[in-house]
């Protein structure tokens, strides 16, 4: 009768965890398939020739949600508490525009550098990052910008091997909604 518990304790538990990842993968590949949606039909009310960068961003959006889908083992990983960190070696110029793709975003100063980084769990807060900043900013204008950078190591860090690569995502605030308080050293809040 125990043993029996316990199974239908962790069935209970893996169906709770499969909701949550189809819930997280379904709102994001919504969004995608909507944004997608908005640029066709602004290139199909444009006149001819006008539309190829729209187009090009749809396409990045309707990838963007395909991606998701195939995301949804790590969001099971994740919620599951199974997931393992797997690093390997990343081009961070490359892994900052592939994650900035199917975005209203601008890709500021990136380092043309190769590091060592676990890219499935970076890209999917990266791009959380990005869909918030996006979701919660300004409502005509959210100039979202994202950034990353290798740190340099302090003094106490001198005989270290290992850099860490800090992410930045910013955007301009929504007027309308109230100031976040930002403790210094967070890396939180917007513009």
């Amino acid at each position: 009768v125990a043993d029996l518990q316990v199974m239908e304790g962790a069935e209970d538990r893996a169906v709770e965890v499969s909701r949550a990842a189809d819930y997280m993968m379904n709102h994001r590949v919504k969004n995608a398939l909507v944004d997608a949606r908005a640029l066709l039909d602004t290139f199909l009310e444009d006149p001819p020739g006008s539309g190829t960068p729209v187009v090009s961003q749809a396409w990045d959006c309707l990838q963007t949600g395909i991606e998701w889908c195939s995301r949804r083992l790590l969001l099971l990983r994740v919620l599951g508490a199974e997931y393992v960190p797997a690093f390997a070696a990343v081009h961070l110029e490359r892994f900052v525009r592939d994650v900035a793709r199917g975005h209203d975003v601008r890709v500021m100063a990136v380092v043309d550098a190769w590091v060592r980084l676990d890219s499935e769990i970076c890209g999917f807060v990266v791009d959380a990052a990005l869909s918030n900043a996006v979701k919660h900013g300004h409502p005509t204008t959210p100039d979202v910008a994202l950034s990353a950078h290798v740190q340099s190591p302090g003094s106490e860090d001198s005989l270290m091997t290992w850099r860490r690569v800090v992410f930045s995502v910013t955007h301009r605030a929504d007027p309308a909604k109230p100031r976040i308080a930002v403790e210094r050293g967070s890396g939180a809040g917007g513009d």
